[in-house]
Order: C-alpha cells, then structure tokens, then sequence
C-alpha cells in the first residue's frame, strides 16, 4: 500500500501543477474580460480569489 501511494504521488503532484496553470490562466482570462468591457470585477469575486492565492503560498 505505501510503496502503491509513493507511485500515486509524483502523479498527483503533476496533475495538481497542470490544474494551478490552467487556473491562472482562466483567471487571467476572466479579469481582461472585464477590463475590456471597462467593468470592475465583483469584489466577492476578488476576495475568492485572494484567499486561493494566499493558500497557494
């Protein structure tokens, strides 16, 4: 069972790296939308967003 999750690890740790790229760049998506619709993001929005960078660290 242990040497089963030493293999899953490198895997998920892979997997997790792909996901936080493909987050950062949905974000980065969302927040030029708004900026070219001259709109202000929600700040409900913008607190989320704080909190899952400041879990990142």
């Amino acid at each position: 069972m242990n040497e089963e999750l030493k293999g899953m690890n490198p895997q998920l740790t892979e997997k997790n790296e792909i996901l936080t790229e493909e987050n950062s760049v949905n974000r980065e998506l969302i927040m030029r939308f708004y900026a070219d619709f001259d709109k202000v993001l929600p700040a409900d929005l913008v607190n989320r967003l704080a909190n899952i960078d400041a879990r990142r660290q």
